[in-house]
């Protein structure tokens, strides 16, 4: 197995021989926060036990493999009528498709959204709605607090970008289906940007499935800014094989008196390490960060949460639950930090940690 040291000069080296690459179709914003966190990532590397916030996951058998990196679009044959529809009967969503971690380039025109929701990829947005996409990429997600995040910054091509104009209420929730299928292994990059604009209301299902057997890393993180008195609910299911790792990381922000609701439900994957971070960025927020997690042989799954009550007479929950078989085995951090307000209270937090082994 190959050290940590050498895992990191792995991706120093994929970075700068693939720059032209990742420069190619990229915006200046995407490529310069790009260069940002390539330096970031250069001073962190992938996260190791040592890391307080991955004391229960070893990252780096998961990184530790010879993938195949696609830096430029690589059209995939879907069938339709065999796509993961989230195991749900009878589920009447607007659907779209992500192929090993870029947008479907024959995604159908989603004819039943209400005037002015944008559904489509991230370079599509970044060419054509340059105001929203700037003012909101980058500005969420921390590259210079996690290594995971950082790197997915500094390789990131793709993903969906998902826009709610002020006001519009969505009836029918927007279905998000990730497909991974390849004839080789493969490393996934996936970035993501959902924007809520005041008093607006959403439904976002997000599905993970693979198509094909080959062993997967997919490293995926998702921005959202939900703005005044906006509702937005956000459910991720994730079902791979076992040769497959998932790294997700969502950074949601809240402004005042909008409503968030986040389920994550695990329900298969070899090694999954789910980040929830949270920002009640302004006064009256409510979050609901919830999960739940089935796991059997010798499956591992992590819930890491991060809620900052950055501002006063906010509400936040947490609530995850999990059943494992097996050897499998899974982890929950969460963490509450309320900031220190204009009385000069002093700055508290509350750390809860708990770690499950093998339950039947």
């Amino acid at each position: 197995m190959a050290d940590i040291n050498t895992i990191n000069k792995d991706f120093a080296d994929l970075f700068d021989q693939g720059n032209e690459l990742l420069l190619e179709g990229s915006s200046d914003v995407m490529n310069e926060t790009r260069k940002n966190a390539f330096q970031d990532f250069s001073k962190l590397g992938i996260p190791t036990r040592a890391n307080e916030n991955y004391k229960y996951t070893n990252l780096i058998p998961a990184f530790d493999h010879p993938y195949n990196v696609n830096l430029r679009y690589q059209n995939v044959d879907v069938d339709l009528n065999e796509i993961f529809q989230c195991d749900v009967p009878e589920l009447d969503t607007n659907l779209v498709l992500l192929t090993n971690g870029w947008y479907y380039g024959n995604n159908k025109e989603l004819t039943e959204l209400p005037k002015g929701v944008i559904v489509c990829g991230v370079q599509e947005a970044a060419e054509k709605y340059p105001d929203i996409f700037n003012a909101h990429y980058g500005k969420y997600a921390k590259t210079e607090e996690d290594g995971v995040v950082a790197l997915n910054t500094a390789l990131a091509k793709d993903g969906f970008f998902i826009y709610v104009p002020k006001g519009v209420v969505i009836e029918k929730p927007i279905q998000v289906v990730n497909l991974l299928r390849s004839d080789r292994d493969l490393m996934a990059t996936q970035r993501n940007l959902i924007v809520v604009e005041e008093n607006a209301q959403a439904k976002i299902i997000v599905c993970d499935h693979t198509l094909t057997h080959h062993k997967y890393l997919t490293n995926s993180v998702t921005e959202v800014n939900v703005a005044r008195n906006a509702i937005f609910d956000l459910y991720t299911l994730q079902n791979q094989h076992l040769n497959s790792v998932i790294l997700n990381s969502t950074f949601i922000r809240q402004e005042s008196h909008s409503n968030v609701l986040s389920n994550t439900i695990s329900l298969y994957g070899g090694t999954i390490r789910n980040n929830h971070h949270v920002l009640l960025d302004e006064e009256y927020c409510e979050n609901n960060t919830f999960g739940m997690y089935l796991m059997d042989r010798d499956q591992h799954v992590d819930n890491f949460t991060s809620i900052d009550h950055a501002k006063p007479n906010c509400l936040s929950n947490e609530h995850f639950k999990g059943v494992m078989d097996d050897q499998a085995s899974g982890a929950f951090a969460g963490r509450i930090f309320v900031r220190e307000m204009l009385s000069k209270l002093r700055l508290t937090s509350r750390t809860t940690t708990c770690c499950f082994q093998t339950m039947l």
